[in-house]
């Protein structure tokens, strides 16, 4: 036996082993409260589980809200500065470049009239409005605008309306009458006041080699612009207006609308020498 079987037995032990199925008589419910403890520590773990599954689900959400924002605001931001670039490249293509240039333009046979004078040739124009049925009214450019005489009154004009650049183009039948050979002297002072009052009225003068009027001799020459030969004898007219009137003019242009030139003049016969080379365009 050990030491502790030896002690007497106490109230307590003596009472439980008479009556083994009854509560403890010296600690009423004692039995119950241990039976409670794993109950109630189960109940504090599951509030604890509860409560941080809800902490975590409002965490969640906060980040969420939080991301949802900054997702919502980097749309918006996105979608100004997209608005932003797209009215910079509207703006840009409403706005014209600062060196463009404001101005008016003209083609000689339109606007110069004295289609006879001063030495002048014939040109392919004069020849085609005179035709039957080629322009519907039966006007002609004999007279047109009379710029020919009104010249000086057309720049105060230009200058009135604050041009600062006109265009027009030279009659080659002024310079050369039959396309080559002689220059006409009138011609070229015509050209050279027209020049040189432009520039007294701070208007720069751009010059057009080519709008249309083609000399009548080289078309009955060697068809005009269907000719091989016109290249040597455009290149002589160029090289000409260059020297005579090159150390005044910077701006040159060759050949106005060369698709009509071509195609109007030589295929469907619309224009200027009316040439038609299909029966099926009428």
């Amino acid at each position: 036996m050990t030491a502790a079987s030896l002690e007497p037995p106490t109230e307590r032990s003596a009472l439980l082993s008479q009556h083994p199925n009854r509560e403890d008589p010296l600690n009423p419910g004692a039995e119950e409260e241990a039976e409670s403890k794993p109950k109630a520590l189960c109940k504090k773990r599951v509030g604890i589980c509860i409560g941080s599954i809800v902490l975590l689900a409002f965490v969640s959400l906060m980040i969420h809200d939080a991301t949802t924002g900054i997702n919502d605001k980097l749309r918006m931001e996105s979608k100004i500065l997209e608005q932003q670039q797209k009215q910079q490249q509207q703006q840009k293509y409403h706005q014209f470049p600062s060196d463009f240039v404001w101005g008016a333009a003209t083609s000689s046979y339109q606007i110069e009239g004295a289609a006879y004078e001063d030495g002048k040739g014939i040109s392919i124009w004069d020849t085609f409005t005179k035709k039957n049925g080629t322009i519907m009214d039966g006007s002609s450019g004999d007279v047109a605008c009379d710029h020919y005489h009104r010249m000086e009154e057309d720049i105060q004009l230009m200058k009135r309306l604050n041009i600062k650049a006109y265009r027009f183009s030279i009659a080659w039948t002024r310079i050369y009458p039959n396309g080559t050979g002689e220059i006409n002297l009138p011609g070229v002072a015509f050209y050279n006041k027209l020049i040189d009052t432009l520039l007294e009225n701070d208007i720069e003068p751009w010059i057009t080699l080519y709008h249309w009027d083609l000399p009548q001799a080289l078309e009955d020459k060697y068809g005009g612009w269907l000719g091989p030969q016109i290249v040597n004898d455009f290149g002589n007219y160029a090289k000409t207006c260059f020297a005579l009137f090159g150390d005044r003019v910077q701006k040159w242009i060759t050949i106005n609308e060369a698709w009509t030139v071509a195609v109007q003049g030589y295929q469907d016969g619309s224009k200027a020498p009316g040439i038609n080379d299909n029966p099926s365009i009428h």
